[in-house]
Order: structure tokens, then sequence, then C-alpha cells
């Protein structure tokens, strides 16, 4: 491998995950354990092992860097564990209670579907902002941008005063209605807070999310003041430990992966921590948008497994995008990858409740960690379970450098679910197994339905620290022949591998209303010079020339009377009334196929919502394979050479000798050849299953191909 290298990084809530590739095209990879709340030691550790396989330093890794890409979990743990600043808000007088009312899905948004039978009784989600600590203020700005009433600047300052010197607050939120079509009082207010309390962070609602709807709007401004000091305070700590390890600072900047599939500077990130939930996953997507070019492939949905979450995300040809979503229960109006998580993963513990087996969405994390692990944990999870039935290697995970207590791990099944259920400690074992598996078929078959897709119809890649070992039970329940685990051993790190691989991408965005008729056409035009305006000027602000990127465009768009809507890219070639007629029958053909024939109110008229425009700096990279990972048929067909046996577990036939195989060490042109099942196949990060009823194969390009016999 060749410098200078191509560095990505992946934290997640387990482990953290290194890519580098060289200027040869060749990668290497590494998995480390995750070190909460210090994750960025655990960063360290994962560049350090990166270092170690290609024999140089870590100063010397950083320093030929070309590219550093990271992608975090901070801001999502920060969210789900509740740990984030105390917030002070200031809306427009008389809405101060917004956040607290919500929508009318208030008890239900983000919570399963049976949960929504019981919309009474469901808890309200945790409170971003204190009711104590939201205070309105005069001001108002009608719908077309007109000051009726001036803010009150000497309430403006009495509100700063309360919330910072009386109630303590570390940031401050700012929402005004119609704030997105003339932010003046936002503006004004900032300006105000920062003159006496410069230490302050302000988030304006305006610049964050400009757009309709002030519930969404308000409601991110609050989580992004939430999360900024968690996420400023890591970031600033991971810049330092790279700066120190590099000696003097002389490495390649970091930049940080957004949910939104881009990466942007350091600066960016702090002043966005909303836009970083999800950042991980992102990067997965990412990954398979380029291998699905070199397989050939449109229709592929990505299945991520790891220590403490299962992402998934449908592709379909391109990258697909929400501009809304809820995470933890709370509504985020910004732009990310439409993926969705639920809490199963190796961590996730299992426990008897009211005479049922249930799995997760809780998780033992990377601290304690399952049982097996030795490091604190009492309760079983999925790895304790997968180590109880034989398919992890009780001496060699992390390629040796981890070994794991399979008596520790069986001991808590039977302690904790064997006996409560009277099962054998191996049927309680496969039950734990069987009903994750069951948890993360639902959510692939739920997330493709409601965009309108047969699950059937997708390839799907499991990838992920875990999901190798449970992509055949996924598939089984789906109805799925036939799966792939993307690239082999190095599947376990794909995400880190698409954030290395990620653009430079800015998103930006603009809230107008109006009719989609020809009578129209020069307002979308004037709409669209004035986001240009907004980005000229954002980029300006960061010595970035609009010239050097490169842009694609898009609105949002809904029929009249109907609250669900579909962003529409367009061609800025096309002008006039050519162009909303575009919109219109691209907009058209897109909600029939995602919500059904008829299920659209096209008497009622097509409505404009917002304009999007994204400017993307390529990252200079050599093609996704790396020339050691591309080569011939090597194995023509033939059965890949047992490294040993050991005895798994199995619904069908019991305790079975099973061959293993180790994939590392596999020729770098290996290809072509056949596995016999049952096996187990492993990788220093991950371990793949092959029940006895599949088989599997690797192509051209390592990826483990495996298919109902």
């Amino acid at each position: 491998m060749k410098a200078p290298y191509l560095l990505g990084t992946d934290i997640g809530g387990t482990f953290t995950d290194c890519a580098v590739f060289g200027s040869d095209g060749d990668m290497i990879v590494a998995k480390t354990p995750s070190t909460p709340p210090f994750f960025e030691k655990g960063l360290l550790l994962s560049l350090v092992s990166a270092a170690d396989k290609l024999k140089v330093t870590i100063e010397d890794l950083l320093k030929n860097s070309r590219h550093l890409s990271h992608g975090t979990t901070v801001a999502t743990n920060a969210l789900i564990n509740q740990k984030g600043a105390r917030v002070g808000f200031i809306s427009t007088k008389g809405f101060e209670e917004t956040l607290w009312h919500m929508r009318g899905a208030a008890y239900c948004q983000g919570l399963p579907i049976a949960d929504w039978q019981h919309k009474v009784t469901n808890p309200r989600p945790f409170t971003l902002v204190d009711p104590s600590c939201c205070i309105g203020i005069s001001e108002r700005i009608d719908h077309s941008g007109k000051v009726l009433c001036p803010l009150n600047e000497q309430e403006l300052t009495d509100a700063a005063q309360q919330l910072i010197k009386a109630n303590g607050v570390d940031v401050v939120g700012i929402g005004f209605l119609w704030s997105f079509i003339n932010p003046v009082h936002e503006l004004q207010a900032r300006d105000i807070i920062l003159e006496e309390f410069p230490h302050i962070p302000v988030t304006l609602s305006s610049e964050l999310a400009p757009l309709l709807g002030e519930y969404e709007r308000w409601s991110t401004t609050a989580l992004n003041a939430f999360l900024g000091p968690e996420v400023k305070g890591y970031i600033e700590r991971m810049l330092s430990e790279l700066a120190k390890t590099a000696h003097k600072g002389d490495y390649t900047p970091a930049h940080i992966m957004q949910a939104n599939g881009g990466l942007v500077s350091h600066k960016r990130a702090i002043a966005e921590p909303v836009k970083l939930l999800q950042s991980g996953p992102a990067g997965g997507m990412v990954g398979a948008l380029e291998l699905m070019k070199v397989l050939k492939l449109d229709k592929v949905m990505t299945a991520d497994m790891g220590g403490t979450s299962f992402d998934v995300c449908l592709i379909d040809k391109e990258a697909p995008y929400v501009q809304s979503s809820i995470h933890n229960r709370h509504a985020i109006a910004t732009r990310m990858v439409d993926i969705e998580s639920i809490g199963a993963g190796g961590g996730s513990i299992a426990r008897v409740e009211r005479g049922n087996l249930t799995v997760g969405p809780d998780s033992a994390g990377a601290e304690p960690g399952p049982v097996c692990y030795s490091k604190g944990g009492i309760y079983p999870t999925v790895t304790d379970a997968n180590a109880v039935l034989g398919y992890l290697n009780p001496k060699a995970l992390l390629g040796g450098k981890m070994s794991i207590d399979v008596e520790a791990a069986r001991r808590a099944v039977e302690d904790n679910i064997a006996r409560l259920l009277g099962m054998e400690v191996e049927d309680a074992a496969l039950g734990i197994v069987q009903v994750v598996d069951a948890h993360m078929a639902d959510l692939l078959r739920f997330h493709a339905l409601s965009r309108g897709h047969d699950p059937r119809d997708f390839s799907v890649f499991c990838f992920g620290g875990a999901t190798g070992l449970h992509a055949c039970g996924i598939a089984e329940q789906i109805g799925l022949s036939k799966t792939i685990v993307p690239l082999g051993g190095a599947a376990t790190v794909f995400s880190a591998i698409g954030i290395a691989r990620c653009d430079q991408k800015r998103f930006f965005s603009l809230s107008r209303t109006f009719a989609l008729v020809a009578g129209n056409a020069e307002l979308l035009v004037e709409a669209f010079d004035e986001l240009m305006e907004v980005v000229r000027t954002q980029l300006a602000q960061e010595d970035i020339d609009p010239k050097r990127l490169g842009w694609s465009f898009s609105v949002s768009v809904r029929y009249r009377f109907q609250t669900n809507e579909l962003e529409i890219p367009i061609s800025k070639n096309k002008t006039g009334s050519s162009l909303i007629d575009t919109i219109i029958n691209r907009f058209d053909k897109l909600y029939t196929k995602r919500f059904g024939p008829d299920s659209g109110y096209r008497e009622g008229g097509r409505e404009l919502l917002a304009v999007h425009a994204v400017g993307i700096l390529p990252t200079p990279r050599e093609a996704i394979i790396a020339s050691s990972l591309n080569g011939s048929s090597a194995g023509g067909g033939q059965a890949l050479e047992l490294s040993g046996s050991r005895m798994c577990f199995f619904a069908d036939a019991g305790w079975v000798e099973t061959g293993v195989y180790n994939i590392d060490s596999l020729d770098p042109s290996a290809s072509g050849y056949k596995i016999q099942s049952p096996a187990v196949l492993e990788a220093e990060g991950t371990t793949i299953l092959v029940p006895s009823n599949w088989t599997a194969s690797i192509d051209a390009y390592r990826n483990i191909i495996l298919e109902v016999i």
C-alpha cells in the first residue's frame, strides 16, 4: 500500500472502525473497542491498529493522509442517554408551549405501530427544554415576511437575563414565527444576546431549518442546542489528540460525516450537531452506492447490525433522503439519509417479561458489554447467545486480541432466561437469536413496504460487526433466497469504508409556498435566485467559492389539502412552464408509487413547499474495490479449504460439528470458491454463519454470496 492515505473512521456504541486506502487502491481495515465516554481514545486505538498493519507509525499515517473522514455516534448517544445541555428557548409571545403541544401524534411519534392504540396512556418524550426555560417575547412577522410587530428589545434582554443568570441555561435557541421567510428578528435577537453574553452558544431556527412548520423547526433548534456542548467537547478533544499524536498538528484536518451523506469541516459540525445523528449509518449507504455500481445493481437494501442498533436503508437507483424524521421521539427538520433504526445489536439485552422472551431495545454497549466479554456485564445479550450456540470463536475475536468467556455467557442465559421459561440453555439461546432476527426482518419489511416496495425485489447488503451471524436468519424470515455480505471480512467496517470515500457536501433549503401552475413559473425562478443568494452569503463566511462545487437541485411538493410531501429532483436547464410540467409529472408518478393508485388528491392541485440546492466537492479516490481484492476466479468453483471445526447448535439438527474457515487468510485474488455448509466464516472483526440449508460462495470482489440450497 502506497501513501498518501485516505482514512475513514466510524465510532459505534461498542466498536470503533477504521478503513485505510492507499494511492495504489489497496485497503486495510481495523476494529477496536469503543471507549465511552472518551470516544476519542478509541479512535486513536483504531488508527494505531491500522498503522501497525501498515508497518508504519501512527504519526506517519496521519502525516501522509490526504483525507481523514470521521463518523461518530456521540450525538446519538447523547440523545439516547438524555445527556445534553440545559437549554433556554425564546419564542414569539403566545407560542411558548409549542414544543410541548407538538403535533397530534405527539404521544405516538417514534413509537411502534402497536403503541398508537394507546395514545392517551403513552408517556411523552423526554423534555428538551424545561417549561420554565421557554420565554415568549413580543414580535411578529407575517407569512409574506412583512414586520407586523417590531422585536421588543427590552423583553428580549430581560428574557436573556432570566434564562442565563436566573435559570442557569448553557445554550439558547431562538424560534420566531415565519422567521424562515424573514429572519431579521432572529438575527437581531442573537446580536443582543451575544453582546451581553458572548460565551453562550445561540442557535437560530431560520439558519438551521428554514422550513415551514414551527413545531418541527423549533424542535430541531432545541435539539441542536441540547447536543451542542457534548459534540463540541468531543470534536475539540479528538482534534487535540490527533494534533498531539501527529506532532504539532502536521496532518490533514479531519472532516466530519453528517447524516445527510456528506462531509463538513469540524467548525460546521460543531455549529450543527443535530446533523451528526445517524452519521455512521449514512456512511454505509455511501459505500453501498459505490458497490452497487460495481455489481450493476439498481435495488439494494442495507442491513447494518452493530453492537447497539440495527440500521436499514432502501436504495432504489439513487441515495434516499428525507427532510423530516423522528429521533428518540423528537422531530428533526433537516435533510438526512432515509435510514431507520431499532435497538437490535450484539449488545441487546435479553429478558423474560410477563412470561415472554424479549430482546432489546436496551443494550449493554461497550461498557459493561456482553457477559462473555468479562467487563462486568451481568445480563445475557445477543452476543452471549451466539457464544452459547458455538458460533463465535472463544479465543480469536478481533484477530486474536480478544477472547470470550463462553461459560459465563452460558450461566447468564441459564439463570436469566432458560430457568424462567423451563427450557434448555441451547434452546433459550436459540430463542434469543430468533427473536432478534424477527425484529430485524420486521424492520426491513416495514421499511420497504412503507415506501411502496416489496423487499423481495431487492438485494440485501448485510454489513456491520454482527450482521453476518444473522444474515441468513433475517433473509429466511423475509422470504429472501439470497443475501450478500459485502467485501467479505471488510464488511465489519463497511460504514467506515463509505465515510472514507464520501464527498464534502453542503445542503441548502428555502421555504416558499405557492401553487405549481404555469402562471407561477416566475415565482419558482425567483425562489431559486433567493436560495442561491443565501448559498453565496453562507459560503463566503467560510471562504468557499461556490464555483468550486458541483450543484444539484430539487423541490419539495405536496397535493393541496394533503400532508405527505415528496422531494423531486429537477434540472436547472429547464425553465418556465416546461419545468412546472416536469415537476408535476414526476411528483404524480412518485406519489402513486409510494402511496398507491388514487391516493393523491389531484383535484386539489400541487403545491410547492421548498427549494433545495446541494453543493458537492468530490473526494479524490480510486475505485471502491481495491486492486488487492479484485482478481479472476481463482477458486474456479472449488471448495474452500477448512481451517478447523467446532460444535455449533442449530434448530433443525442440534449440536453439529461445523467447518470453520478463515476468510482473512485467503489469497488476495481469491474468488469463485464454494463453501460447504454448515459453516462458520471468520474474519478479524466479524463472523458469518452459513446454516445447513444455505450455501456460500466468494465472488471476484470477495463479497460473500449466501443462497438457499
